[in-house]
């Protein structure tokens, strides 16, 4: 199978997420979360995590989403008194 070549960075855009390192520990910080639980709730390892802290590697899209929607939900429940 041939390799993807990205075309004016979109296949980048595509799949690689924006969040930086610092925005990466903050949100799991804020999730109380480790390195290990994180990794654990996205299906991956915890040195994955640590290499997209460290800026390393870029975090998938998709990762970041999750955190996205684990973030938004974390907001609401405390707008609603559940937490």
């Amino acid at each position: 199978m041939g390799q993807i070549t990205p075309i004016g960075g979109i296949y980048d855009y595509l799949t690689e997420g924006s969040m930086t390192p610092q925005d990466i520990t903050a949100a799991r910080q804020r999730l109380g979360l480790t390195q290990a639980g994180l990794a654990d709730r996205i299906g991956t390892t915890q040195s994955t995590v640590s290499r997209w802290e460290a800026g390393r590697v870029p975090i998938s899209r998709s990762a970041e989403r999750l955190i996205e929607i684990w973030l938004a939900e974390r907001i609401d429940d405390r707008f609603r008194g559940a937490d």
